[in-house]
Order: structure tokens, then sequence, then C-alpha cells
């Protein structure tokens, strides 16, 4: 008996930090969960306020409300476009779907149409942009045009790009990928 004592003991202890530890767990939030928040409701917002019309508000089903989001820096002033996917049947067809690019403050950069994801982002730059290239039968290359400020809104009529020489691109990052978790929004 005087053998089992000790391991008791150690047990007790073991189980009275374990719960204090579990409770200190539940009771804090990440600050990143906010940030995301705040960027889905503003995203949100954006969509039903400024881009769509009470016209399409009324039309559009609350499956089709929604919404996937990428953010990543174009034009290297360390502030992130926030790129839009809007994959519903509201806003796709046999070509593709609708994606929307916003600056920082939330205003309409480019929408893009006839898209299918992934979207490739190049490390190369022209105008000041990172070059895109969109997937519309085949990927496209969209370079931003400083005087409209906007890259191309239509894939489908920009430069193809052969498949070996996206594959030949260096430093590219894959938006909306199978593999990433890009979780869906509701607005």
């Amino acid at each position: 008996m005087n053998t089992i004592k000790p391991y008791i003991s150690i047990l007790l202890v073991l189980i009275i930090v374990g719960c204090k530890t579990a409770t200190t767990k539940t009771d804090t939030t990440k600050p990143e969960n906010e940030t995301t928040d705040t960027l889905v409701s503003k995203i949100g917002e954006f969509i039903s306020t400024k881009y769509l019309t009470e016209a399409d508000l009324r039309v559009i089903t609350k499956e089709d409300r929604i919404f996937r989001f990428a953010t990543i820096d174009l034009n290297g002033d360390d502030k992130k476009e926030i790129f839009i996917y809007l994959n519903s049947t509201y806003f796709c067809g046999s070509g593709g779907c609708s994606f929307l690019l916003l600056d920082s403050n939330f205003k309409l950069i480019t929408k893009f149409t006839v898209t299918q994801p992934p979207i490739l982002v190049s490390n190369d730059s022209e105008n000041g942009w990172k070059k895109l290239y969109l997937y519309s039968k085949g990927y496209r290359e969209m370079i931003y045009n400083s005087e409209t400020m906007s890259y191309p809104s239509n894939p489908s009529v920009e430069k193809k790009v052969s498949d070996e020489d996206i594959n030949q691109l260096k430093s590219v990052i894959k938006l909306f990928t199978k593999e990433q978790n890009n979780n869906h929004y509701y607005y």
C-alpha cells in the first residue's frame, strides 16, 4: 500500500493540472480568427451593398450567396489585395465563374469573368503589378493596365499560354486550389 500512495499523489496532481490547462485553452481566442471574421464581414458587405444590385439580391437564393476569398500583395505596397471567388450557379456558367479583385480599401480593381480556379500569381511583374494567369479554356496571361488601373476582365480573349510555358513559370503562387482549405462564406 505504501508503494501505491506516491503514484496516487502524482495522478491527482496530473488530473488537477490537466483540468486547469484544458479550461485555460477553451477560454482563449485567436486574433487571426477575428481578422478572418472581420474580413469576411467586410467582403459580404461589399458584395451585397456595392457590387450587387437590389434586383440581383431579390433573385439570388440563400444557397447561392456564397464566396471564397484569398489575399495577396500584387503591387508591392505591403497591402494585400483581395480575390473573391463567386462560386455559385448565379455567377457561374459553362465557361467558368466570376472573380472579383479588390484593393485593401475594398475598391473594385477588376471583375474577371469566365474563369476557373486555380488562379496563378507570378513573381514577374509588369506595370508594377504581378502577372496573373487565369484559366479560361487554357491559361491566359493577364497583365495589369496602368491606364485603366485594372487587369483585363475577360481572360478568354487574352493571350493563351502553353502548358509548357505555365510549367516553366518560376515562383508561382496558386490561389483556390483543391488542396487549399478554401472555406465557403455566405453574405
